[in-house]
């Protein structure tokens, strides 16, 4: 199986960290434990601890399971485009916007520059792919008042954190605290128009 790369000068984050915290993702969970601690790395490393082996995201324990590290690796980029363009997709249609445009704005999204550009970086494109579903989940929250959405939504959420970069769950929080507070600002406005 084929596993693509980008050209690093010295040390690759996607050969020398990325592929290799999932090789070892992929051989603990395939003798039957996670993890969490290895005695292969210096005097013994809390690998769980690391945090970008990604190792209680739910694709990882999946993919990383049933396949060989390569094939899961691969299969692994194909879902984390697969996940930021259906999130899009449904935040799109979720705003009204029509089915053509939502599929265009999808592809844009998942295909950006910002996901291309950083494709060495595992983590940081699993964790940004989760973005789209931030944005949709809280739409569908503030349109229907439903409690369950905030259920998903703290899934969602909880595996953003899971894959590893929290930096981009951080950003993701900010997004949508800021367009939380411009909907219902704009909700407010249009109550007291109606009102006056």
């Amino acid at each position: 199986m084929f596993m693509f790369g980008t050209p690093d000068f010295g040390h690759s984050d996607l050969w020398h960290l990325n592929f290799s915290l999932k090789y070892l993702l992929s051989q603990a969970l395939k003798n039957g434990y996670l993890p969490l601690w290895s005695k292969d790395i210096g005097m013994g490393f809390p690998t769980g601890g690391e945090g970008q082996i990604g190792v209680f995201n739910f694709f990882n324990l999946i993919i990383f399971r049933i396949f060989d590290a390569v094939t899961a690796f691969n299969i692994s980029y194909l879902l984390i485009f697969l996940v930021a363009a259906i999130g899009t997709y449904l935040y799109c249609r979720q705003i009204k916007i029509s089915r053509l445009p939502a599929i265009a704005a999808s592809f844009i999204f998942s295909l950006s520059g910002f996901f291309v550009a950083h494709v060495s970086h595992f983590n940081l494109i699993q964790s940004a792919s989760y973005l789209p579903w931030h944005f949709f989940l809280t739409e569908k929250f503030l349109q229907t008042r439903k409690n369950k959405w905030l259920f998903f939504y703290a899934i969602v959420l909880q595996q953003q954190i899971f894959a590893g970069f929290q930096q981009v769950v951080l950003i993701s929080l900010i997004g949508v605290s800021l367009y939380v507070f411009f909907r219902c600002r704009q909700a407010v406005i249009k109550w007291c128009l109606f009102t006056l």
